[in-house]
């Protein structure tokens, strides 16, 4: 059963049983209400090393969940020093995209993820949903 229910995964792009991010993955799948086509952990070679939460080519729109330690030292992601580090990647990760027309929505750990809160922030952007 659980090797069936990880090759569904695969097939969607959605991390396997006990590999994923449940928030991420929610967002995801809100999203995909909307946008089916939207993917998981998109990779443009522009980024180099980087991914993209989650991304839309339609939209040319790109989410990125942003865990508590994107914010604040956590230890278990390296405390001051990997706040720090996370930190500029993301700013690097930020410019990369606008530099290659791609909108970007970060979507911070203490935001409930709903369809209200998805229409809120994607309006703040320009984004309405179909």
């Amino acid at each position: 059963m659980i090797s069936a229910e990880n090759a569904f995964r695969r097939d969607r792009a959605i991390p396997e049983i006990g590999r994923g991010w449940a928030s991420e993955v929610a967002l995801l799948d809100l999203v995909r209400k909307f946008w089916p086509s939207t993917v998981h952990q998109w990779r443009p070679k522009f980024l180099g090393l980087q991914s993209v939460d989650i991304h839309n080519q339609e939209l040319g729109l790109s989410i990125e969940y942003q865990g508590q330690q994107h914010y604040e030292p956590v230890a278990l992601f390296g405390g001051e020093e990997g706040v720090r580090s996370t930190q500029a990647r993301d700013q690097k990760k930020k410019a990369l995209l606008a530099a290659n027309g791609v909108r970007l929505l970060e979507w911070p750990y203490d935001l409930t993820i709903t369809e209200e809160q998805l229409v809120v922030r994607l309006g703040e952007i320009g984004i309405l949903l179909p």
